[in-house]
């Protein structure tokens, strides 16, 4: 605490006051400062101007006056936030220049964040940049917009200590970490530098803090989900996408959705013209009760032999059971009760509450909105 005190005291009014009141704050660290300044003032010729520009710099005993006041929830919140003295040059690596410019305020002297602007390298658009035959061997390029980017990134390098890879958390972010360390070290700029990879969740100075406090290395399970979904995307696209131009002028491409999309739709309009229509008839009946009720009735069995659904294939067949059942006596032999298991309907999506309410109610789209507001609100 006194190496506290002299600090404040040589870089405020000098080494008299310090020596004035150094011991005594000592000696009594409960105390407030007020009193040993008050009372030492005139020993140490010190002015009453000067005293209260250093109240407020002494604590002593845990007690603090003036701005020397600091909250214990300040302290842990400053713990919290604190980065890793790497007591170096870092180099921090972005996708978005907006997070870099924000990244960089957070993280404060002794880093730099530059931005990659989104992928920096892709595949050649031409035959043999993925090849099947040696274990799908891709060849990669520097997209033309992102040159001056990745020069940029690789000057910077050069004066850095140590590299730090903070691009988004998903695939396609890890996906740019790993392409642009693979072009620094086709460079030759690391020098055996130390690389890391951090993932923020959140733009926030705890979360960033959080990330740094726990570097990794590069995550292969998600850059070869993207290696894979690259070689797809190529081969496919690359194949089909000449096809799709001439079929249907204006198209821009066949990827490995739309095109097993397509054959989905392409199988199953091929089922529909496969299809061969066939004729059949079901018979219905409604049974007036003692009680002038009315019971509704299915045939589904003639002479004990079950029905189904193709039986009666004619009109004709369809009118000859009907006439014969006109006229024949009808006994209700059995009654059976039987629990019923039913589960509620999910949940109305917004498209389906829209529907249901057109269909029910007449309402449109609108109308129905404006009702379900009023409900929650």
């Amino acid at each position: 605490m006194t190496g506290n005190a002299f600090g404040f005291a040589r870089g405020g009014i000098g080494a008299r006051l310090a020596g004035a009141f150094i011991n005594e704050c000592a000696r009594n660290a409960k105390a407030a400062v007020a009193e040993p300044l008050a009372g030492r003032r005139k020993e140490a010729g010190v002015s009453r101007r000067d005293l209260r520009k250093v109240r407020g710099l002494f604590i002593c005993g845990g007690r603090s006056t003036g701005a020397a006041r600091v909250s214990r929830s300040q302290t842990a919140d400053t713990e919290a936030n604190e980065l890793p003295d790497f007591s170096m040059n870092a180099l921090v690596i972005v996708e978005s220049p907006a997070k870099a410019k924000t990244i960089n305020k957070y993280l404060g002297p002794g880093y730099s964040v530059l931005a990659s602007y989104g992928h920096v390298r892709d595949l050649p658009p031409k035959d043999g940049s993925v090849d099947p035959e040696h274990d799908f061997a891709m060849k990669w390029q520097v997209q033309p917009g992102s040159k001056k980017h990745i020069e940029a990134i690789a000057r910077a390098v050069k004066n850095a200590d140590r590299l730090i890879l903070a691009t988004d958390p998903d695939r396609e972010g890890e996906a740019i970490s790993w392409h642009v360390l693979e072009i620094l070290k086709n460079k030759g700029v690391l020098d055996e530098k130390d690389v890391a990879r951090v993932v923020f969740h959140a733009i926030t100075p705890s979360a960033i803090a959080e990330a740094m406090k726990a570097p990794r290395g590069i995550d292969e399970r998600l850059v070869e989900a993207y290696l894979a979904r690259r070689a797809l995307d190529y081969l496919v696209g690359f194949n089909l996408s000449p096809v799709l131009w001439r079929k249907l002028p204006g198209a821009k491409s066949a990827g490995r959705v739309q095109s097993v999309a397509l054959r989905l739709v392409d199988e199953r309009e091929r089922e529909i013209e496969r299809f061969v229509p066939q004729e059949y008839w079901t018979i219905h009946e409604e049974l007036q009760t003692p009680r002038e009720g009315v019971l509704p009735a299915r045939l589904f069995a003639i002479e004990g032999e079950k029905l189904d659904k193709l039986a009666i294939r004619t009109g004709e067949e369809a009118e000859a059971i009907r006439a014969a059942l006109m006229g024949a006596p009808h006994v209700v032999e059995k009654v059976s009760q039987k629990p019923v298991k039913r589960n509620p309907p999910p949940p109305f999506t917004t498209s389906a509450l829209q529907q249901e309410a057109s269909r029910k109610l007449g309402f449109s789209p609108q109308h129905t909105m404006r009702v379900a507001q009023k409900l929650y609100e």
